[in-house]
């Protein structure tokens, strides 16, 4: 053919053909001249030198090539750029003879008879190429542009050679397109420039003419090729080609499938607080260390579900292993150490950077300044990565009201509880850090450049309740002096009672109530000792009688009135709930959730006995008359669950005790006179 196109990587072939079409033979068919026009400084391509000859004779009517003129493959020749028509004009000549051989002179017999042939011309093509394509907001951040994404525009879009060399720059118009025309087959890379307040989205994820093809962390595209069979070329009135340039290009060949896609950073950060319920004898927790629990474990405690086509991750309330001793509110012992556990994780779908734990302890107790606030090093996160950070309070010792045992209502947001304030050790932490863009490694930054705010997570807390305990129970007479509390024997009123601390030291003091009954609330677990006053008139029963109960038993030393010491705490002798106190009517009002009701004393009255007194009678029968014991001044003793009166001395005194049958009775004799 006459003009033709020389696909990318191929070499340009002309065929010079000679045809004598006169009436003699042609001897010496020669190439006068061949040139090559349409590139500067090339004269000829390769293999068409002048000077070529056909040998032999070329009869009249006879056609035969006088040369096959070849060029280096395109790519290779710089001169042959694409987009030049180039252009091959040859002629030959050639010597008349007759038909035995030999040249004819010409006509006035001067020379050789010499023919010049006219000059014709071959045109290859090396033809123009485009490339272009999209800029657009990757909503659901899945790497294909997706129905209803729009474009994005005033992104700038550089165009770099196979050497890395930026050769043409350009910005996506108001719909997110771009293009670059006229340009020569060869190797090209496209290097979009990330706008603020953006990151790139995954790349070559998909059907290549929809995915992004900007690299996450470098904007630039894969190499690429443009020439004729090159992948992705269609013609530039191509109805894929987008109408934003079909039909402006001057190049007849397009790659339109170059695009890239960004993302709005979601930058989150989720704290979540757990608190030890496991100790040792000595009070150190004990619980599962964070390393040692399994993957699946430690995303269960974190609270972290799956990862969304955002980037972003689903959150839920963290739940722990039952095994690991980890809960979200715990008794710690007296004297322990409180620890919490602090799972931060990374829900986002940025990295995060300079990640800090602000960690607070509030005492709540009256009267006692909180510890000083805590600043905890995380460190960098990827996303959905998380870290784990420690904190403690040690020795919770006080006593008084620094715990409360109410049960805490969860007011919380983000898939984590809260709980209400009490007077427990509360220990409140939020997290905070920097998000950072993974295109670019550098702090995010909003979409008019400024700063991106920090991120803080949900506030976690996590309770220790100190587990508030209670004691008491009654003083009572006992009629009959067997160290057994015995159905109709009568509590005291108005008996001081006091409670010593582990040391011996009075730590509060209360006395009995008209029903006989005392009690000492909100104590921390401890050792303790209960010290019964013992009122005027009155001495111990025995303590811990054969056959008697911790229930039923006198507790108070028959010499001191002191108890043994006794422990309050979870696993303590005789602890109950205070619902289930059934012998401790006071239990129903205490603060305390659990209570030794069994610290008993009994008394019996001292034993008094007046001497008879003899008076003559004149029968000499003897008259008995009952003397009977008084109780203490200002001493109240009740029967039945009622108190009695107080009762002073004197027979009408002693009338009510006979009925009572609660006290000892003297007896006088009398003689009557002979």
């Amino acid at each position: 053919m006459k003009a033709t196109t020389v696909p990318y990587d191929t070499n340009a072939q002309w065929l010079i053909v000679v045809t004598n079409t006169g009436t003699q033979p042609l001897a010496d068919v020669t190439l006068k001249s061949d040139v090559l026009t349409g590139v500067d400084g090339v004269t000829a391509p390769s293999g068409c030198a002048v000077g070529n000859v056909i040998a032999g004779e070329l009869q009249p009517q006879q056609s035969a090539v006088l040369a096959t003129c070849v060029t280096d493959a395109v790519e290779n020749v710089a001169d042959l750029f694409s987009g030049a028509d180039i252009v091959n004009t040859a002629q030959a000549q050639a010597v008349v003879t007759d038909d035995a051989g030999n040249v004819l002179p010409t006509a006035d017999g001067t020379g050789d008879w010499t023919l010049t042939t006219n000059t014709d011309s071959a045109e290859v093509n090396t033809q123009l190429f485009a490339v272009g394509d999209y800029v657009w907001a990757d909503a659901n951040s899945d790497g294909q542009q997706s129905a209803g994404e729009v474009g994005v525009g005033a992104v700038v879009v550089n165009l770099l050679d196979s050497t890395g060399t930026q050769i043409a720059t350009t910005t996506t118009d108001g719909s997110g397109y771009y293009h670059f025309d006229s340009l020569q087959a060869g190797t090209y890379q496209v290097q979009f420039v990330l706008p603020d307040g953006y990151m790139w989205t995954q790349a070559l994820n998909g059907p290549t003419a929809t995915d992004s093809d900007a690299g996450m962390t470098t904007g630039l595209s894969q190499p690429f090729t443009l020439g004729v069979g090159a992948p992705d070329m269609v013609a530039s009135d191509d109805v894929s080609v987008p109408s934003d340039y079909r039909g402006t290009l001057v190049a007849k060949t397009v790659n339109p499938t170059i695009d890239a896609g960004v993302v709005v950073p979601q930058p989150n950060i989720k704290l979540t607080k757990w608190v030890c319920d496991s100790y040792d004898a000595a009070g150190a927790p004990t619980c599962t260390p964070w390393a040692s629990l399994s993957g699946a474990e430690q995303a269960d405690m974190a609270g972290i579900g799956v990862q969304a086509a955002d980037g972003t991750w689903s959150v839920m309330q963290g739940v722990a292993p039952a095994s690991s001793g980890w809960v979200k509110e715990a008794s710690v012992p007296y004297n322990g150490t409180a620890a919490w556990m602090i799972v931060v994780t990374n829900i986002g779908n940025t990295p995060l950077t300079n990640v800090s734990v602000n960690d607070t302890v509030a005492l709540q107790e009256a009267g006692v300044a909180d510890p000083a606030s805590q600043t905890l090093t995380v460190g960098s996160l990827d996303s959905g990565a998380s870290a784990v950070v420690l904190a403690s309070t040690p020795n919770i010792t006080s006593t008084g009201t620094d715990a409360s045992g109410d049960d805490k209502t969860p007011i919380g947001t983000s898939g984590e509880p809260t709980y209400a304030t009490g007077t427990d050790v509360v220990n409140n932490a939020v997290a905070s850090g920097t998000a950072v863009n993974p295109s670019t490694g550098e702090a995010l930054t909003k979409p008019d450049g400024t700063p991106a705010d920090a991120v803080v997570s949900n506030p976690s807390n996590a309770e220790v309740n100190t587990v508030l305990y209670a004691v008491g129970n009654y003083v009572w007479i006992d009629t009959n002096q067997n160290g057994i509390q015995d159905n109709g024997e009568v509590k005291l009123a108005g008996v001081t009672v006091n409670l010593l601390d582990s040391t011996g030291k009075q730590i509060e003091t209360t006395t009995t109530d008209a029903n006989g009954y005392y009690y000492f609330d909100k104590l921390c677990a401890g050792t303790y000792q209960m010290q019964f006053i013992l009122p005027a008139g009155y001495e111990w029963t025995t303590a811990d009688s054969t056959g008697s109960t911790d229930a039923d038993n006198s507790d108070a030393n028959q010499a001191t009135g002191l108890t043994a010491m006794f422990t309050l705490g979870p696993n303590a002798a005789d602890m109950v709930a205070s619902t289930d106190a059934a012998d401790a009517p006071w239990a129903s009002s205490l603060t305390a959730t659990v209570v030794n009701p069994t610290i008993d004393a009994g008394v019996v009255l001292v034993p008094v006995v007046i001497p008879p007194s003899v008076t003559p009678t004149p029968t000499d029968t003897p008259v008995t008359t009952p003397v009977v014991q008084p109780v203490p001044a200002g001493i109240t003793v009740q029967t039945g669950g009622n108190p009695a009166t107080s009762l002073a001395t004197g027979l009408g005194g002693a009338a009510a005790l006979l009925v009572l049958g609660a006290v000892l009775v003297g007896i006088a004799y009398r003689r009557r006179e002979a």
